[in-house]
């Protein structure tokens, strides 16, 4: 039905969540879901926030390592830093606040805010 594409896309992303060993999706997918909020404004009923990213959120969450070292590659840039922060205030981010509040990944972190 016309006006329902936004809630197909976010179904399709949601069968990301269900696949074993997927992280080379990790990429591809966060710029989809860019791509996807770009053009959101099209459709009535979503002005106050995006249907994909609770989908990117369980995807992402399982994840974790793939999704920081990419995130953290992109920190500089706000659209995928704004994104990044988004995606882990999410309540289905529960397993990805875990990784980041590990040793190895603040010592990551670190390295990445003071550049070394």
């Amino acid at each position: 039905k016309e006006g329902d594409e936004p809630i197909v896309a976010a179904g399709i992303l949601n069968l990301f969540s269900l696949l074993p060993h997927a992280s080379h999706f990790v990429e591809p997918l966060v710029k989809t879901v860019i791509k996807l909020e770009v053009v959101l404004n099209r459709f009535k009923g979503y002005e106050e926030g995006s249907p994909y990213r609770k989908p990117l959120a369980r995807y992402l969450n399982k994840q974790s390592q793939y999704t920081v070292s990419f995130f953290f590659q992109r920190l500089r840039t706000p659209m995928y830093s704004e994104l990044f922060q988004h995606i882990v205030a999410l309540e289905e981010s529960e397993t990805l606040r875990s990784y980041l509040s590990g040793r190895q990944c603040s010592v990551n972190l670190l390295n990445v805010c003071f550049e070394r």
